[in-house]
């Protein structure tokens, strides 16, 4: 759906599939990160090779770098991404096999500059910007892989009325589809092994909004309400850094939330 974002300050989303938009989620609808049925396979009359000049529908270029995989609802595409500021413009990354500031191998790129945490909106049929909205500006305490990850590798997550961008330590920011703040929260730093960063995606099912933060202490699990943000529990986890996102599966007539970590997978 999109090329391999690049260590710079542009990563390029490459749309490959036009669809029509509807009022409710279609099959070609992809509003989560591992698409309408939670399988990563994307359904329908889609070509089976390409390049970066073959069945290209469109190009655009998106600011900063962004790891997470966009989110499609009718004729809009939602992306995010983290753009560096100031002297940060073309940041020095973590090379592989050192890390910096107590990062793993690869680990803590990126620290020492302020980012501006930013929710994309764009138009599915010709990859125009239609709003770009600003959710925080912020220096983050830790790094992310040089490699393999960004600040902004959690994956969006809408309904059709709402979007949700989930930053990790920098909090959760939820709009409507025209790009109006409906509220937002913030979280406590979280603490990542090796300095590999942050990344799991949100889980909206109904009305309730799954967020899972395993780290190297205070692991715990997340829900709020969708519409409000309030806390609705929070269950605490023996758990240390994972990036697995909850699956919400129904299973004898009775939801279960089933977690996968480290040590184990929990319902």
């Amino acid at each position: 759906m999109f090329s391999t974002p690049c260590y710079g300050n542009i990563m390029r989303i490459a749309a490959l599939l036009i669809f029509g938009s509807v009022a409710f989620a279609a099959e070609d609808d992809w509003f989560r990160y591992r698409g309408p049925n939670n399988d990563g396979m994307a359904r329908g009359d889609a070509p089976v090779e390409w390049s970066d000049s073959k069945k290209i529908a469109w190009k655009a270029q998106i600011p900063g770098r962004g790891h997470s995989s966009p989110v499609i609802w009718g004729k809009k595409i939602f992306v995010t991404t983290a753009v560096p500021l100031g002297a940060a413009a073309t940041p020095t990354l973590a090379s592989e096999g050192s890390g910096r500031r107590g990062g793993g191998a690869g680990g803590g790129a990126g620290i020492g500059y302020e980012y501006s945490f930013r929710l994309i909106c764009l138009d599915r049929s010709s990859g125009k910007v239609l709003w770009e909205r600003e959710a925080i500006k912020a220096a983050p305490h830790e790094g992310y892989h040089s490699r393999y990850g960004s600040f902004a590798s959690n994956s969006p997550v809408t309904d059709g009325k709402h979007v949700v961008a989930f930053f990790g330590s920098r909090g959760i920011y939820v709009y409507d589809l025209d790009g109006k703040l409906a509220w937002s929260k913030p979280f406590a730093p979280m603490t990542m092994r090796l300095g590999f960063g942050e990344g799991v995606a949100p889980v909206l099912d109904g009305n309730t909004l799954y967020l899972k933060f395993d780290q190297e202490k205070d692991s715990h699990l997340l829900a709020l309400d969708k519409t409000t943000g309030k806390e609705l529990w929070r269950v605490s986890r023996e758990e240390m850094s994972s990036w697995s996102p909850p699956l919400v599966v129904s299973h004898g007539g009775k939801k279960q939330l089933i977690v996968s970590a480290t040590n184990k997978v929990r319902s």
